[in-house]
C-alpha cells in the first residue's frame, strides 16, 4: 500500500478498522460506511462487504454489518437499518 497524499490521514475500513487505499474502499448503499472491497480479487485480498442487488436500484454495495442485518430481518429478528 502506498502512502496517502501528504498531510492526508490514511483511509480506514469502517468494518474492520484496517488501513486501505481509497481505490480499495466501497461505500455501503445502506449506511454510507466505507469498507474494504476487493474489486478485482487482486488488491488487498480483503472484503468487508459485497455487491448487492435490489429491485429498485439494481447493483450496489453493502457492508458486512448491513448484510448481517438483512439476514436478521429475514429471520424475523429485530433489526433497524442505519439508512442515512
Amino acid at each position: 500500500m502506498s502512502a496517502p497524499p501528504s498531510g492526508a490521514p490514511p483511509a480506514r475500513c469502517a468494518v474492520c478498522g484496517g488501513a486501505a487505499l481509497p481505490a480499495e474502499l466501497a461505500e455501503c448503499a445502506d449506511c454510507g460506511a466505507r469498507f474494504h472491497l476487493d474489486f478485482g480479487r487482486r488488491g488487498a485480498g480483503r472484503s468487508c462487504g459485497a455487491p448487492t442487488f435490489g429491485a429498485a436500484c439494481g447493483f450496489s454495495f453493502g457492508c458486512d454489518r448491513c448484510i448481517e442485518g438483512y439476514g436478521a430481518a429475514a429471520a424475523g429478528r429485530p433489526w433497524r437499518s442505519a439508512v442515512r
